[in-house]
């Protein structure tokens, strides 16, 4: 049921739409920010106990009669304040509440005039010449109702939706549940609360185990739902009609590099070979910023073009598949097949033509982004599809590309932030076989990296590079001044770093280039090929340049106010420089000398994004153990990495499940939770 089904319509909708909560479970589910348990312990002479919560800030509920409430304004401001006098009848005692910028409210506080109302929130007391002052500004609860109120939910403010509306929008919603869409009897078996209960535990509980309890209800059904879709997925054939018999141009390919490839990089594409041809191939292969993981993609994808079968690259990025999309077919076109590019800034019309000759099957190399999953593109031939990043993409985006082909279609995944088996096997199946590239190519060295404040060390060395016909990257954690001034005080923008480097280095005959998310894609791609060819020496940017860009004459990556980034960023920021044979430097500069992170002193003493991996999940947690700081987190992940014992008791439910019930419940949970996708 969507929330326009309980009469609501208009911009009130949109908004919560903006956070996820387009249907009525979104809306029962939807946690409340906190909680606020209210100290009413009355046993004690109430003005005592409000003058000692009031020295502990802590929160209080208050109950008295409404003597008066006027609109005022406040002195020297253009904010209005409804002041409110209340007092408690029996004890006489006097409180005052103070409601700012909320004058469109006066009508509803007035009307409280004569009538007990609780209010809850931190009580404030001043003492003005032997005059007792205690008073509440902007509390928290503000009710004419008695219901108990031990623990008082708080919700998420959204702006042009009242309080008021958004509980009575969960009370009318809770009204309509009729029942429990966890399989029957489950719920009970393992003791926990039925829907309903979850319900009013979330948005009415009486004490602080009835709100445990509804969390744990909420975490298992979002575990079941991800554990179901896994199990779903385990399903492989022992055998494929999709075998790569004939290898001489993959070989002959292989020869024809400029390079050797690594005995990782040998060993993987073998080993994936061989499955290829024992059964249906499920695999990972990850490793470092870096180490090759593309060119086993290429070579895996050229095995299958021999072979008559469409091979799928799909990345998460314009950008990065741009790149490969060039790379790949710079390599192919010597050997006689065509690559197809689908991305979201290609014309309609060279879209159109390129899906009709996909279908006809003139392409058997594709490489894209998203786009590839497109109900317009059909892949006649497909037998390989790679994905990088892979758990950047939603779960039904993943599975529309493996149903556009014939069953025993072998699929990669590739992740450049190392994941620990018991996470990978959570992410893509317990028969996902995993494949890790430790070696790096030859000639490359690892990239020396040091902490700095001040910019003039930064100049002089980016100086002598320069000198030597290197260039520069600089990364900024903010674009312009106006951007979020709170949160970044005292962090350089852009704009500020731009006009500093070009003080110094263009009277030098250093040209200095800038990009950001803000810029045009015309001129990001004219700026970027501008610094590839030289013409361009130092490239000023935010994190856009984290992907997608591979310069190997840059040679040094300064990272301005560094302690703002989280280790994967920092880690995948310092994988732009020393991609070639030259000895490349990292610079961390810290926003002031008085900041202390732990982080930039474990990356200026580590190269092995392993070891980087393992610091990051126990510093931060998962939020980072998958580097997904740009895209947002995965809660699936999150939630196994917290709760690991309960996600394995819950896989083994997901497999107990009849096939029948496994499926009715992933498609009920995507029905109600359209937003979990």
């Amino acid at each position: 049921m969507e929330l326009k089904d309980l009469g609501y319509k208009g911009k009130k909708l949109e908004k919560l739409a903006g956070d996820g909560i387009t249907t009525v479970p979104e809306l029962l589910y939807k946690e409340p920010r906190k909680y606020l348990y209210f100290n009413r312990d009355h046993d004690i002479e109430l003005n005592n106990f409000v003058k000692q919560a009031a020295a502990l800030k802590q929160p209080i509920c208050f109950n008295g009669k409404v003597i008066s409430a006027v609109l005022d304004k406040v002195k020297g401001k253009n904010i209005s304040v409804i002041k409110i006098k209340m007092e408690n009848p029996e004890t006489h005692f006097k409180l005052y509440v103070n409601i700012f910028g909320s004058y469109y409210d006066f009508d509803m506080y007035e009307r409280t005039i004569g009538h007990t109302v609780y209010v809850g929130g931190v009580v404030q007391y001043t003492n003005l010449n032997g005059f007792e002052l205690l008073s509440i500004s902007n509390p928290q609860l503000f009710s004419t109702s008695d219901e108990d109120l031990m623990i008082y939910p708080i919700y998420r403010k959204y702006k042009g939706i009242s309080e008021s509306f958004y509980k009575d929008a969960i009370k009318t919603a809770y009204e309509k549940i009729d029942h429990d869409y966890l399989p029957e009897g489950l719920a009970k078996k393992y003791k926990l609360l039925d829907y309903e209960d979850t319900v009013r535990g979330l948005h009415f509980p009486a004490w602080e185990d009835d709100v445990i309890l509804a969390q744990r209800r909420i975490v298992f059904d979002q575990l079941l739902y991800f554990a179901s879709k896994v199990e779903m997925n385990n399903v492989r054939n022992t055998t494929s009609d999709i075998i790569p018999a004939k290898e001489d141009v993959l070989s002959s390919f292989i020869k024809s590099l400029p390079y050797d490839l690594t005995d990782d990089q040998k060993n993987v594409i073998e080993s994936i070979k061989n499955s290829m041809r024992k059964g249906q191939t499920s695999a990972l292969v990850q490793g470092d910023v870096s180490c090759g993981k593309t060119i086993v993609a290429m070579c895996l994808m050229l095995l299958m073009a021999e072979n008559g079968y469409q091979s799928v690259l799909v990345v998460p990025t314009v950008i990065l598949a741009r790149q490969h999309y060039e790379e790949l077919s710079g390599y192919s076109e010597k050997l006689g097949f065509s690559v197809a590019f689908l991305s979201s800034d290609i014309t309609t019309s060279e879209k159109k033509k390129l899906v009709k000759e996909i279908k006809e099957n003139k392409h058997l190399l594709i490489v894209g982004t998203h786009s590839c999953f497109g109900k317009d593109v059909e892949y006649p031939s497909l037998g390989l599809v790679i994905t990088d990043e892979e758990h950047k993409f939603g779960v039904v985006q993943r599975e529309s590309v493996r149903e556009k082909s014939d069953a025993g279609v072998h699929t990669i995944t590739m992740s450049a932030t190392p994941i620990p088996r018991t996470i990978a096997c959570s992410l893509y199946g317990d028969n996902i076989e995993v494949f890790t590239i430790k070696q790096m190519p030859n000639g490359r060295k690892p990239v020396q990296t040091a902490i700095c404040v001040s910019d003039k060390p930064v100049f002089t060395f980016m100086e002598k590079e320069l000198k030597k016909g290197h260039q520069a990257y600089v990364v900024c954690p903010l674009i312009d001044e106006a951007e979020d001034e709170s949160r970044m005080a005292g962090i350089s923008s852009v704009e500020e770093i731009s006009a500093k480097y070009q003080r110094y280095f263009e009277p030098l005959g250093y040209k200095v280039g800038v990009i950001t998310g803000k810029t045009e894609k015309e001129e990001q791609g004219q700026i970027k090929k501008a610094f590839s060819e030289n013409q361009i020496q130092i490239l000023i940017a935010t994190t856009v340049i984290e992907v997608g860009i591979n310069v190997p004459n840059a040679t040094v990556i300064v990272i301005s106010s560094a302690e703002r980034f989280g280790l994967a960023t920092l880690h995948q920021l310092r994988g732009r420089v020393g991609r070639g044979d030259k000895q490349s430097y990292c610079v961390l500069q810290k926003s002031s000398a008085d900041i202390s992170s732990e982080n930039l002193h474990i990356l200026e003493g580590e190269t092995d994004g392993f070891e980087i991996a393992k610091a990051d999940l126990k510093n931060r947690g998962s939020g980072n153990v998958l580097g997904l700081e740009q895209s947002g987190k995965n809660k699936f992940i999150d939630l196994i990495i917290q709760y690991p014992n309960l996600y394995e008791k819950v896989k083994e439910i997901a497999k107990s499940l009849k096939k029948t019930e496994r499926s009715a419940y992933i498609r009920t949970f995507e029905e109600y939770y359209p937003s979990c996708m």
